[in-house]
């Protein structure tokens, strides 16, 4: 069998989430269940919080971030980081206090990134679209509980004489919740929210927030957790189209970008 691949677009869709049955809840006249027999049976059916969490949420997702994939994606994340380090004080110069962006406009990147918007819109996704508002739910709390870890062990200082500037916080969030965008809908809703994730990550450098390499290294996190995230309850299909994040360096710089991939 032939395999195409396109490297232009992409991500897939979730396949998550399956609604209990309720055939044990059914009732037939003068066959009432006591309190105690159906806390019995919710017990049975519904597991406690804790237990979904771990064993629907977060242990799938630790599992797919461990994967081959996730691997090319940490590496590709940390070559464009040690090249974008390289040019770090000279991007501070010719990009910083706002040469590269006015005040107003970094000044919306900030309130864009803070992470409001996105916990928002994973919200109203739980609501309208559960599968996936849980799939770009997990990808913000695992992103988060990452950048903050790293940030606070490395404390590193920012441009404008700050701490924990590595990763930058505000690309990170908002690269996961592009990259969630990409694999829930595709590229049509997808590319203009990596559009929107990089002008937030292009603000916090021109505010003085974050230097360059921050930013190349909150990229590649918000996106590493939204592939493993996404990957959580799928079913692969060998004549299924594939969507896929591509995340490298190059003699340009880093790179991101998309690829489709499907058997004919």
């Amino acid at each position: 069998m032939k395999k195409a691949v396109l490297l232009v677009a992409l991500y897939v869709p979730t396949a998550f989430a399956q609604k209990p049955s309720k055939d044990k809840f059914e009732e037939t006249p003068g066959d009432r269940k006591t309190f105690k027999e159906t806390a019995e049976i919710v017990k049975e059916e519904e597991p406690n919080v804790a237990s979904w969490l771990w064993e629907k949420q977060m242990r799938p997702t630790l599992e797919h971030a461990g994967d081959r994939t996730s691997l090319f994606v940490l590496l590709g994340t940390a070559a464009a980081t040690s090249l974008a380090h390289q040019s770090d004080s000279k991007f501070r110069e010719e990009y910083g206090d706002n040469k590269g962006m006015t005040q107003a406009n970094s000044s919306i990147g900030a309130v864009l990134g803070s992470g409001f918007p996105g916990i928002a819109l994973a919200a109203t996704q739980l609501y309208i679209d559960t599968e996936n508002g849980l799939q770009h739910s997990r990808a913000i709390a695992f992103t988060a509980l990452t950048h903050i870890s790293i940030a606070a062990t490395v404390n590193r200082k920012r441009p404008n004489g700050k701490g924990l500037s590595f990763p930058s916080g505000h690309t990170s969030s908002s690269f996961a919740t592009a990259g969630s965008m990409f694999y829930a809908y595709g590229p049509w809703v997808g590319l203009p929210a990596m559009a929107v994730a990089g002008y937030i990550g292009l603000s916090r450098a021109a505010n003085n927030a974050h230097w360059l390499s921050d930013i190349v290294a909150g990229a590649g996190l918000g996106i590493f957790w939204a592939r493993a995230s996404a990957q959580v309850g799928i079913t692969k299909d060998k004549d299924q189209a594939q969507w896929y994040p591509i995340y490298q360096s190059s003699e340009y710089g880093p790179m991101v970008g998309v690829g489709f991939e499907k058997n004919l």
